[in-house]
Formats: C-alpha cells, sequence, structure tokens
C-alpha cells in the first residue's frame, strides 16, 4: 500500500455499500466487503485494454519494425510440433542477392561463355592489361562484362541490377514462396518444411539488424521485470469493427511463448527460437473483445487441437460475418498481455464458492481500510532488546537496527504494513530477514516485486544464508514446465535429510547470554545517577570531554574527591561554579602568569574554571 490518505473511510464504505450486499453464493456482505469488491471491480476493468491501441486486437506489419519477423513459406503445424519436441528453429534469411542472374546458371549459357572466354578478344585483352596485384573485383567486372555481351548476343533480355529485383522477386528465382499467408496442409511437401529453419522475407544485413533489437527487448524485459514478451503467434483473424467498415483489423489467435539464443557460427550470428515448455495461448483479448461487441468468444484450445484445426474452428465461429476471415500468418515478436491473466484471476467464478476473492480479511483490509479499530497510520519502534519482544522473532540472518527488527515483530504478529524507506536504507535487508523468520516459523511465504532485480537481491542474500533450497523461483526462464518439474524433485529428494547442526543450541545460548549481558550494560549506563538527574553515560561523556582542558595540571588534582558528590543536584554545582569563579577574581591581579585550571570531579561541570594565583 502507498503512502497516503486511507482508501477508503466509513462514510465511503457506507454510501458504496447500499446497493450491492450479496457476495458468492448469496452471502450478505459486509460493508467493508462491498467496498472491497467494487473497487476489485473497477481495478479488474483498468486491466483490460479492449482499445484499437492494443497491438493483440489491431497488430500492425511493418517492413522497417525491429519488434517482429514475419515468416513465409513454413507449415504452421510442423512448427509447433518442433517446438513442443525440443528442438530450436534457425532463423534463415534470403539469399545475399549478388550480379548472377538465374538464367546465366543454365548449361547452355555456362557453355558458351566458357567458349568466350578462350576466344573473345576484349576479354582476353583486358585480362592481358591486369597487373601482378590486380586481383579479385577487377577480374569479376572484366567477366561481368563478358557475360552482358554474351546476352546480346543470344538474345536474351538485359539483366536486372541488384537493386532492381523485389525481395519478392528475389525469393521466387531461389524457390521460395514469398507469400505471408502460410501454405496449407495439403500443400506438397518440400524438404524446407522440415529442416528446422524459419524462413523469413529479409536479406541477411535486415535480418541481423531486426533479430538483433529483438533479442535486445527479450533480454531486457527478462531482466527488468522477470517477464517473457516473446512469441510466435501463429494464425490471424481479419475483422472489421463495423460492416460498413473498410479497414481490415489483424488480431492474432494462437501464441506460442519462445526464447531467443543468439550463437556466433562461422563468423557470423546465427539467432533461433525455442520453446519455454509451456503450452499455446488463445488471444483472451480478443476474445473479450468479441464478446462485448459481438456476443461471441473464441473457441477454446484443447490438448488435441493443432494450428490447422483451431483454425478451422475459428473460421465455423466468425464464418458468418461478412468480411471476417483467418489468416495463416506467422509472426515471431514481442506481445503483452500478462494483464489479461490478472483479469481472469480476479473473477469471482475462480474463487472458493462461499468465500470469494473479497472474503479473504487480507484482501479486505487492503482494499476498504481497517476503519475505526485499525491500527495506528504510522508504527512505532519497540524497545527490541526486552525478551518478550526479541521472542517475537525467532531468528535473523542479516543484521537489523531496531526500525527494521520492529517491522520484522509487527509481521510475525500478522500484521499488514508497508515498509518505507530512501535507496540504502535495508528495506532488501529486512525483508531477508522477514523471509527468513516466516520460514523458521514453518510459514509459507510468496514474495514479488516489479523489478527482477529486487527478487535477485533477496534471493542472492537467502542464497548466502544457506536457505536457496527453500526458495523456489517461479518468474522468466525459471517457471518453465521442465524446469520447474526438476526443481520441486530436487526438493523432494533432500525431504528428511536437513537438520540443524549439533552447535546451534549452544550457539544460541551464548547468544543469548551475550545479548543479555549488553542489555544490562546498556541499561546501567543510561541509569540516572544520584540527585543531579543526570544519566551515567552523560556523566562519562563529559569527563571525556574536559580531558584536553586539564593538561600541564598536578596529578594530585586527579585525586580530589567533592564530597556528597552524589546528593549534590545541578544547582549545587552551579552554586559551586559561581563560587570559584569568584575566588578566580580575586587573584586576577596577582602578578605570577601561572594559569591553574581546575575542573570539577566526576563531571559535573562541562566547562573549566581558570584561577590565576600565585605559588610563589
Amino acid at each position: 500500500m502507498n503512502e497516503g490518505e486511507p482508501i477508503a473511510n466509513d462514510a465511503q464504505v457506507s454510501n458504496e455499500a447500499k446497493d450491492n450486499t450479496k457476495g458468492p453464493a448469496g452471502r450478505v456482505l459486509s460493508t467493508r466487503e462491498t467496498a472491497a469488491q467494487k473497487r476489485i471491480a473497477d481495478l479488474r476493468m483498468r486491466l483490460l485494454d479492449l482499445s484499437n491501441a492494443n497491438r493483440l486486437l489491431n497488430y500492425k506489419f511493418s517492413n522497417r519494425s525491429r519488434r517482429q519477423v514475419r515468416l513465409i513459406d513454413e507449415l504452421p503445424n510442423e512448427l509447433i510440433d518442433k517446438l513442443k519436441e525440443g528442438k530450436r528453429l534457425v532463423f534463415k534469411s534470403l539469399p545475399e542477392r549478388g550480379d548472377e542472374p538465374e538464367d546465366e546458371r543454365s548449361d547452355a549459357f555456362l557453355l558458351t561463355l566458357e567458349q568466350a572466354k578462350r576466344s573473345d578478344e576484349d576479354y582476353l585483352a583486358a585480362l592481358g592489361n591486369l597487373d601482378d596485384d590486380d586481383q579479385g573485383e577487377v577480374t569479376r567486372r572484366i567477366e561481368r562484362a563478358l557475360r552482358d555481351r554474351l546476352r546480346k548476343t543470344l538474345g536474351m533480355p538485359d539483366r536486372l541490377l541488384r537493386d532492381q529485383i523485389g525481395k519478392a522477386e528475389w525469393a521466387r528465382r531461389n524457390g521460395i514462396e514469398p507469400s505471408f499467408d502460410l501454405p496449407a496442409p495439403t500443400t506438397e511437401l518440400k524438404d524446407s518444411y522440415l529442416d528446422g529453419d524459419l524462413r523469413t522475407l529479409l536479406l541477411p544485413d535486415e535480418m541481423e539488424r531486426t533479430l538483433s533489437a529483438i533479442n535486445d527487448q527479450a533480454r531486457s524485459s527478462l531482466q527488468e521485470t522477470g517477464v517473457n514478451t516473446l512469441y510466435l503467434a501463429i494464425g490471424y483473424l481479419e475483422w472489421y469493427e463495423a460492416p460498413s467498415s473498410q479497414t481490415p483489423l489483424y488480431a492474432p489467435l494462437l501464441l506460442h511463448p519462445v526464447d531467443i539464443e543468439r550463437k556466433i557460427v562461422a563468423g557470423k550470428y546465427r539467432y533461433s527460437i525455442g520453446s519455454l515448455g509451456e503450452d499455446s495461448e488463445i488471444n483472451i483479448t480478443l476474445s473479450e473483445r468479441l464478446h462485448q461487441d459481438f456476443s461471441r468468444r473464441l473457441p477454446p484450445l484443447s490438448e488435441d487441437d493443432t494450428p490447422e484445426t483451431y483454425f478451422h474452428k475459428v473460421a465455423m465461429t466468425i464464418g458468418d460475418i461478412p468480411g471476417w476471415r483467418v489468416r495463416r500468418f506467422g509472426v515471431v515478436g514481442h506481445f503483452a498481455f500478462a494483464r489479461l491473466v490478472m483479469f481472469h484471476d480476479l473473477e469471482e467464478a475462480r474463487w472458493p464458492d462461499g468465500i470469494g476473492i473479497i472474503g479473504n480479511p487480507v484482501v479486505a483490509e487492503l482494499f476498504a481500510g481497517q476503519g475505526a479499530a485499525g491500527d495506528a497510520f504510522f508504527a512505532e519502534d519497540y524497545e527490541v532488546d526486552q525478551p518478550s519482544i526479541a521472542a517475537k522473532v525467532p531468528l535473523l540472518i542479516t543484521d537489523a537496527d531496531s526500525s527494521q527488527f520492529s517491522a520484522i515483530v509487527d509481521v510475525m504478529e500478522g500484521k499488514n504494513l508497508a515498509i518505507k524507506g530512501p535507496p540504502g536504507t535495508g528495506k532488501s535487508q529486512t525483508i531477508t530477514n522477514i523471509i527468513a523468520a516466516a520460514l523458521a516459523s514453518a510459514k509459507t511465504v510468496l514474495f514479488v516485486a516489479e523489478k527482477m532485480a529486487a527478487v535477485n537481491v533477496v534471493k542472492d542474500r537467502l542464497e548466502k544464508a544457506g536457505l536457496g533450497l527453500f526458495c523456489l523461483e517461479l518468474h522468466s526462464t525459471k517457471s518453465r514446465k521442465n524446469d520447474l518439474l526438476q526443481s520441486l524433485e530436487k526438493r523432494l529428494d533432500i525431504q528428511g535429510r536437513l537438520s540443524a547442526d549439533g552447535e546451534l543450541s549452544g550457539a544460541l545460548k551464548e547468544f543469548e547470554r551475550i545479548r543479555e549481558q549488553l542489555s544490562d550494560y546498556v541499561a546501567t549506563i543510561n541509569r540516572s545517577f544520584g540527585a543531579s538527574g543526570k544519566t551515567i553515560h552523560s556523566i562519562l561523556w563529559s569527563e571525556q570531554r574536559t580531558r584536553d582542558d586539564r593538561d600541564g595540571l598536578p596529578g594530585a588534582l586527579d585525586n580530589v574527591e567533592l564530597i556528597g558528590a552524589k546528593d549534590m543536584t545541578r544547582h549545587d554545582v552551579a552554586s559551586l561554579a559561581d563560587k570559584l569563579q569568584v575566588l578566580a577574581g580575586a587573584y586576577a591581579d596577582a602578578s605570577t602568569p601561572d594559569v591553574l585550571h581546575i575542573t570539577l570531579g566526576a563531571g559535573f561541570v562541562n566547562r573549566s574554571i581558570i584561577l590565576r594565583a600565585s605559588l610563589s
């Protein structure tokens, strides 16, 4: 909870509870639960972005985008099957465009070229004029000129320059179908459909720039938030907002979570994607939009469904809407729809019958406030050395000052609180101690953070304290199904094998003895001394501060004792100081320059009284 005014006060709760008093299974809700229910419903709707600005509803295809790569000439079923088998699919660009047209690869042309190399006078003369240092590019240009002369001789059309050949035409010349509508399963099966490659309509340099940007975005998302946003989208719905609309919108149908990997092969970067071990998902954002605007939803995706069977289901669902159709597009890009998962998790039907989400007292308190019976808004520090307070925290694994310890005490007492402080004040350290103390009390802890770095800091501290095996990470790549199952298996295998060190109890007793000794010392030096009202601590520090003023004095003064010092009040000390000042004034005219510093013993005065006296 952020610092500020309470989320709801009693008046607000009362006013907002009038129209809604029924909860799950018809249970009558309290006014605070009703207020909480309304706030959750409002926040839940904010999670749902059903506007056309959402890429999951209105996807913009762009050849210049660095967030997506469109696939060509691949079979959807083959792609998903290979990913589910754990194979990595390698991106493949179009061949680099050269100066050699496809019609110059025929046997007839090559035979004529070989004959011309032996007989063409211009060609032979140009080669004869080459210096020994002329290699490579010059020789290539001479042969290119010969090839162009042969094209005219053979009646062949003029050669198109590299920049005059479009990428689609270049793909066709290399036996690749350039359409973004992927081929249907009835298409003749080519070897390239089974080779584990992902064909794109990009030249090598273009593909490198685009995939490098996608890789950087995927890495940043995982490092900063721990959320994967990279998916293989298979199939798109082409739809219109209204029958009169002329502008088609495109929304992905199936999304399969993937990761991207970059390796150096033969001196060049090679990019590939692999499955995260999770199932494909339907576009639930699109399903919600269709439900609100057209009273229909996307069909569910069953375990036996393939992309092709699901395309057929969708086609049957929208078949009666003019202009709508399923497009067989394939895209690897970044999509963000984690908020939609939260939207469905907050649905009342997903919570236990008769209780619901607002039946949880923590949720009700978070959204409706604590009311008149609540504790103070700001917590106070406890006397952490008191045995009754210290006993509430079973252990600490890192240092903690009094305010941090007080926060841990509140948590262990079951209080809900927000810990606030600027960077470097030990918030992560306090969270680490809270988790450790909860584990020691046989409690289960869910630690959630917006930034991945915050999770890693706490996890590293727990690892160093030997509690790593008690932490199950469920974020980013750690949430893959296989990794999760292996992690659970590892923890099940060590059940019953972990035991506390035999010296632990002895170490704890010694710790308690030393802490009690230190607590007694602190209590003693902070006790008032005599009638002065000063603590022993302040008296000792007063004496320490006046030591420099006593340099050069006779050592006998150290043995001077004030009679009845314990019974002297501050007023008595001030009176003695005044008398010494009078005495100092009486000797002010003395001829000797010697100066005698007299300091009251026991540190009752923080200044020196200078007395000029004749020592003759």
